[in-house]
């Protein structure tokens, strides 16, 4: 099919408010066809309609285009840049703001890492997991959200940003992100119910998930709890079983992707509490092809 321009694209939807369904199931086909580029057109006729039948078709349109564009994303990301685990955290983000600030967030991050690199010099790696707190907790306030602890803008990091809330992953995500641009080592634990992170000894790419860093943790940090560490002990103790520490720690090592399916799994959560069960389901597909 041939690319459509904006002429086009604007007379397309003028006819969303056709009543005849055959009309309209070849015009949803055709913009959908037409992909994420027509989005900004899509919106700004669903602010500016007042037709009940337009808006419900546009939103229903908008919200296919949306998926369509994640899928591809996501797909792209899995297949070629899986190492970026904050363009993972963006392509989910964008899911749900089209019009996201990137260069915002991307200048944040690196404004928290020259601070706290300020701060490494010569330090140890328990001083340096200080310095991440320090900075991250303290300075700039980024606390675990409580009150709202499964709420779908703690799954988006423009949100996380904005409001210094989050779910424990996306807070351990604001510290991988920093720690991985500091040669920290720090990795994601991918613990059941809560997410935390480890400091790992004697790691040099701690990129590189292989599942045998359970046996060289130093100790372990959980940002959603003001930077607590726990000791090994401490860990199985939270998990409230040694039986389960021992048959699946070489699994607890969170790679980038398992990061992202967990985080989009917590958004596929929300929205399911919300009552957007379709949306969900669709959303719930995507996760699971990662």
């Amino acid at each position: 099919m041939k690319k459509i321009n904006e002429a086009e694209a604007k007379a397309m939807i003028s006819l969303l408010d056709d009543p005849s369904e055959a009309i309209y199931e070849q015009v949803k086909d055709n913009l959908k066809k037409a992909g994420a580029e027509i989005m900004p057109l899509l919106q700004t006729a669903y602010d500016e309609s007042n037709n009940d039948l337009q808006k419900h078709r546009l939103k229903a349109l908008i919200n296919s285009v949306r998926l369509r564009k994640l899928k591809k994303e996501i797909d792209g990301w899995k297949n070629l840049k899986s190492d970026d685990l904050l363009e993972g955290i963006l392509i989910i983000a964008r899911y749900a703001y089209p019009g996201l600030d990137v260069d915002a967030v991307k200048h944040f991050i690196s404004k928290m890492e020259k601070e706290v690199a300020e701060m490494i010099k010569n330090k140890s790696g328990a001083e340096a997991v200080e310095a991440m707190n320090e900075v991250i907790l303290h300075k700039y306030g980024f606390s675990g959200n409580t009150e709202d602890y499964s709420g779908v803008q703690n799954s988006y990091i423009n949100k996380v940003i904005e409001n210094k809330m989050g779910n424990p992953i996306m807070l351990c995500v604001l510290y991988l992100l920093v720690a991985r641009r500091l040669n920290i080592p720090l990795i994601g634990i991918n613990s059941p119910r809560h997410f935390v992170l480890a400091f790992i000894n004697d790691k040099e790419d701690v990129a590189d998930i292989t599942g045998n860093e359970m046996d060289k943790i130093g100790f372990f940090v959980d940002p959603f709890h003001q930077g607590t560490t726990y000791s090994e002990a401490d860990f199985i103790k939270m998990l409230k079983s040694v039986e389960f520490y021992d048959i699946y720690k070489k699994a607890l090592p969170a790679s980038n992707i398992t990061i992202i399916k967990r985080v989009l799994n917590n958004v596929i959560y929300a929205i399911h509490q919300e009552g957007k069960e379709n949306r969900a389901k669709n959303l719930l597909r995507i996760a699971e092809s990662l």
